[in-house]
């Protein structure tokens, strides 16, 4: 995985210090990272970008039932909106570069979320964790403590 995030740095470097990434990125990001995780069956569906959004301040999402990623409307103003207002970042380039970030750690937190099912059919102390999430609801007050949640994060942070 290393040597994929090292490939995405390098292509972040050339080609979009100047421009938000586009939806055929994301796809190759998305389509390199499925494979090396051999999850295709759990996205089989794909990747789907844009329409609405389920949740007010939803930017993506793993849809399990229908097997795919949605990367809806909403994710470029959300990340654009964090790294504005709520970083401070006021040179154009450095808002660019780090709204590319967020865009692409939203793609793999979805991702992971679908490497996650995958999770679940092994015998290991990361799929009993997640096993113990069923039945039970996530909401905004849970969303932080969820081990689902937390997981998806540092995986897409790069832990």
């Amino acid at each position: 995985m290393k040597d994929i995030l090292v490939n995405i740095a390098a292509v972040l470097e050339k080609e979009y210090q100047d421009k938000y990434v586009d939806e055929e990125f994301l796809r190759w990001i998305f389509d390199e990272v499925v494979e090396f995780l051999d999850i295709r069956e759990f996205v089989c569906n794909g990747f789907k970008f844009g329409g609405p959004a389920p949740m007010i301040f939803a930017a993506g999402g793993y849809d399990s039932q229908n097997k795919c990623i949605n990367f809806f409307d909403l994710s470029l103003p959300l990340a654009k909106n964090e790294v504005h207002n709520d970083i401070g970042i006021t040179d154009e380039k450095r808002k660019i570069m780090a709204t590319n970030i967020l865009m692409i750690n939203t793609l793999l937190h979805e991702i992971e979320h679908a490497h996650q099912k995958k999770k679940l059919l092994s015998d290991s102390y990361e799929g009993y964790l997640l096993g113990l999430e069923d039945g039970n609801q996530e909401t905004i007050s849970t969303y932080d403590f969820m081990p689902s949640e937390r997981f998806a994060e540092n995986i897409a942070n790069g832990q």
